[in-house]
């Protein structure tokens, strides 16, 4: 157990794509300022050693980080910093001698293997990892204690790298380098997760390649495998956090020491991007919960190493939940495996497969369910000592409620307040029960009366009925409506909100403008979790293997609230890191060095795939040909594609397309916000759209293959005086949710050509072409523009310009279909007005991409066809359109 200070919080001079602290970047949440006395004055009351963090601890100016280390050196006899190393100098160095700092460096590789931690440019990210390695080498040259921190994903820790990776580590070692942390990815963002996330037989390939690496190189110690054998072995004394039933409200092997003094805990926990503060007890609530819930459901039922992995580490829980086990269960339990039968070739038995394991997992779970965690080794100690103790654990009422800050402020201003409310609600007579509430069954979260459903839903309900809050004591009323709209409750409760405005009508004020506030409430393994913009708390509620959630929007926003990525917090436009220009450059750097293999062997047989006719790609073919190519493709380079499929059709109440394609809202809030929101699922705009859609068979056929996903919607605001009838269409998708389209649905022939559009868009992402560049195909320098035919405000790259015309063509191609089949004269017009829109933009495209275009051998056959095929469909479009001004 340690301190993390963090002076600057996470701010840092880097943007690692995948670091676990972007989501308070992405809310705005970084800090600007510190103030060192109020630092110094935790530390002095606390007893433990302190490790300086980020972000990028560095960034401190050197007088400050001396007067910290200063401290430290006095106190406790020396000082850690853990850093990217890219602003370790010669006054550093001087300074980790002079204070005695051992320094820990987070790095994933040397050169581009460590391209993950981004600089916001590929010339300026290679810069600053050969700034890393220089001092890592140093630090090591002079004698100075250094280990690593490196995270494990497609960038350092493929087949093809992992050579370089044990080549580098060994050469360390043989300079000094005694420690390294390996981590699992925690994926937060799926862009991020498509980019660099290994899967699970990938994970468990590479560990097991250190693990072989460590048993060559002894002067190397990986902890992770060290661990593991001590926690078979029944011996956590000194085990890592992520084997210690970490509790995410308290974190007690991190409590972090923000720039003001304030208390926090391990960002890990931080997924609404929100630095709460420490709860005022601890509770394990997860592990016993965890215990009893099936593998199915997200549990560890049943698992032999649930003693030695409890879930793991709740940053990275399933779904982001930390009522959930870790996302990386399968590559835990192979590893563990691996180090159970290493122990038993040894003639040690591991606790996993003892006979008096039952006898401590009960009794590791009655501590828990006291709000205790005792080591595993103290009740190994206890059983064997006793020689009893109970074979399992018989589930009690485990009741608890526990409250978390958005800050220090919130505390001191809310605190006092709702407790206020409390004593004086509690002196009210209650409120008769009304006799259609009466007789419902006695619930120990009232909420549940109101059937959530699976899944998250809007709950529309009057504030003083709502029992979102009513393990705090902040309902008006003590019963549970039978409704959202019950007449007579609400009644009941504006009486009884009288009776505590004529007692203490600041109490009054106070309890209503917090039952307007934003509320996100959700159940999943019994454990309910209630955000508002001030607090979050943990508490009791029924069992559920699914998690249901209700969200209120708010009509209040209280004083020092917090910013944050999600409901019910505030969040900024967009993502203020991870929407931004230079991760977004990133993202495009990562996917161009994971292009698919072409000639990849199927999983079938052992010869190798069809070869790809490039120039079948062009344009929708009967036979399938091109789908084909694409999904293989799109398999290789976004792994979770048929994951996200799955999940989609199952979560999805509307789907289309015979069943295979869901209607669901995707994200918060739509890419295009603020212009645009979520529209309605159920649109019949979206049916006449498809129905279009089929008089162009070998489209109609590849939408529902390629595309898994819509999320439809609507303009924000429109004036409708102006425009009662809206035309055309908007729609986006990107190559982070490959198979996901966001359009609109009020113009059937608009929202057809949408379709088109973007399945477009998506065939090229998984032919490895994006808009801002490309590593196949099309060769053209980024930093070379052209006219795009579409976007004539400005120029583009070229690989941009060939996405807009490859999408229009698209398009084009179906509004030659729409129009050859139709019969309503008024329809026909607007048909032939989009097609000839289309007709002459297209032209412009094809001059400019025909006289500037570059491209590899691949990329001469596939653009080649593609003009032929633009040159007949704009020949046929010619013709349509002078036979439908002819009359025809």
């Amino acid at each position: 157990m340690g301190i993390e200070v963090r002076p600057l919080g996470v701010r840092c001079n880097i943007g690692c794509q995948y670091c676990y602290q972007n989501p308070q970047r992405d809310a705005g949440n970084v800090a600007r300022r510190y103030d060192v006395p109020a630092i110094l004055r935790v530390l002095a009351a606390d007893p433990r050693p302190f490790s300086l963090f980020g972000g990028e601890a560095l960034l401190v100016p050197l007088a400050d980080l001396e007067r910290l280390w200063a401290f430290g050196l006095e106190r406790h006899g020396g000082n850690t910093v853990q850093t990217n190393g890219t602003l370790i100098g010669d006054e550093h160095v001087a300074a980790f001698k002079r204070y005695k700092v051992r320094v820990g460096v987070s790095i994933d590789g040397p050169g581009e293997l460590n391209d993950a931690r981004w600089a916001g440019t590929l010339a300026r990210t290679r810069e600053l990892t050969q700034k890393t390695e220089s001092a890592i080498a140093r630090l090591l040259a002079e004698g100075l204690p250094v280990s690593l921190i490196v995270t494990l994903h497609r960038g350092n820790a493929t087949a093809d790298k992992l050579p370089r990776m044990h080549a580098w580590l060994a050469d360390l070692a043989a300079r000094g380098l005694r420690a390294a942390r390996l981590h699992t990815l925690e994926v937060d963002d799926p862009a991020v997760g498509a980019r660099y996330a290994l899967d699970a037989d990938e994970n468990v390939a590479a560990l097991r390649s250190f693990a072989a690496l460590e048993r060559r190189v002894p002067a190397l110690k990986l902890d992770v495998f060290t661990d593991m054998k001590q926690m078979l072995r029944g011996r956590d004394a000194r085990a890592g956090c992520v084997f210690r039933a970490c509790d995410s409200y308290t974190t007690a092997a991190v409590s972090g020491v923000e720039g003001d003094g304030q208390s926090s805990n391990c960002g890990r926990t931080n997924k609404d991007g929100v630095d709460f503060t420490k709860a005022d007890r601890a509770g394990y609530e997860r592990y016993v919960a965890l215990h009893r819930t099936p593998q199915r459901d997200g549990g560890c039922k049943d698992c032999r190493f649930f003693l030695m992995c409890k879930g793991h580490c709740p940053g990275t829980a399933i779904d982001g939940d930390w009522r959930n086990r870790s996302e990386h269960c399968e590559v835990h339990k192979r590893l563990f495996v691996d180090a159970e039968d290493e122990l038993r070739a040894a003639g040690e038995l591991p606790l996993s497969l003892h006979p008096l394991r039952a006898r401590v997992e009960a009794g590791m779970l009655a501590a828990w369910a006291r709000g205790d965690n005792p080591t595993v080794e103290s009740v190994v100690r206890d059983v064997v000592a006793n020689g009893t103790g109970a074979k399992e654990h018989v589930p009690g009422d485990m009741r608890f409620v526990r409250l978390s800050w958005v800050s220090e402020a919130a505390r001191r201003l809310w605190l006092p307040r709702l407790e206020r409310v409390r004593r004086a609600l509690v002196e009210l007579p209650p409120a008769a029960i009304p006799r259609c509430c009466a007789g419902a069954e006695e619930l120990r979260d009232p909420v549940w009366r109101w059937r959530p459903p699976v899944g998250e839903s809007e709950l529309v309900c009057e504030p003083l009925l709502s029992p979102l809050l009513g393990r705090l004591g902040l309902r008006v009323l003590e019963h549970a409506a039978c409704s959202p709209g019950c007449a007579a409750s609400l009644a009941a409760a504006q009486e009884r909100l009288e009776g505590l405005r004529a007692r203490d009508a600041e109490a009054a004020e106070w309890l209503t403008a917090a039952l307007a506030w934003p509320i996100r409430w959700s159940a999943l393994h019994g454990i309910a979790e209630v955000k508002t913009p001030v607090f979050k708390l943990c508490h009791d509620s029924e069992d559920s293997p699914q998690r249901h959630a209700f969200v209120r929007a708010g009509a209040a926003w209280p004083e020092t609230a917090a910013q944050g990525n999600r409901a019910p917090f505030r969040a900024p436009p967009r993502r203020l890191m991870s929407d931004a220009p230079r991760h977004l450059r990133g993202l495009e750097h990562a996917a161009r060095r994971r292009l698919p293999v072409l000639s990849e062997r199927t999983d079938e047989s052992p010869a190798a795939a069809p070869p790809i006719a490039w120039e079948r790609l062009v344009a929708p073919q009967d036979d399938g040909h091109d789908t084909a190519v694409i999904l293989r493709l799109a398999d290789a380079r976004f792994p979770g594609r048929e994951q996200a499929r799955a999940q989609a059709l199952a979560a999805a109440e509307v789907r289309v397309c015979e069943g295979r394609v869901a209607v669901r809202h995707v994200g918060e809030r739509c890419p295009r916000a603020p212009d645009y929101e979520h529209g309605p699922l159920a649109d019949p705009g979206l049916e006449q759209a498809l129905a279009l859609l089929r008089r162009w068979p070998a489209a109609a056929r590849q939408l529902p293959q390629i595309v898994h996903t819509l999320s439809p919607m609507v303009p924000a605001a429109r004036p409708t005086a102006r425009w009662p009838e809206l035309r055309g269409s908007a729609s986006t998708s990107q190559s982070s949710q490959f198979g996901v389209l966001w359009v609109t649905t009020y113009d059937p022939a608009a929202t057809a050509q949408a379709l088109v559009h973007e399945l477009a868009h998506n065939k090229l992402f998984a032919l490895g072409l994006e808009l801002e560049g490309s590593g196949r195909l099309i060769t053209n320098p980024v930093d070379q523009l052209f006219v795009s035919p579409i976007r004539t405000d400005r120029k583009r790259p070229m690989s941009a310009v060939f996405h807009a015309q490859y999408s229009f063509m698209h398009v084009t191609a179906l509004d030659l279909a729409m129009l050859a089949g139709e019969t309503d004269p008024a329809m026909r017009a607007y048909l032939a007005g989009l097609l000839r829109r289309n007709v002459e933009r297209m032209a412009a495209g094809q001059r400019e991409i025909a006289a500037h275009v570059q491209t590899d051998a691949d990329g001469a056959i596939f653009v080649a066809a593609f003009l032929d095929w633009t040159a007949q469909v704009l020949a046929d479009g010619r013709r349509a359109l002078a036979e439908h001004d002819r009359g025809g």
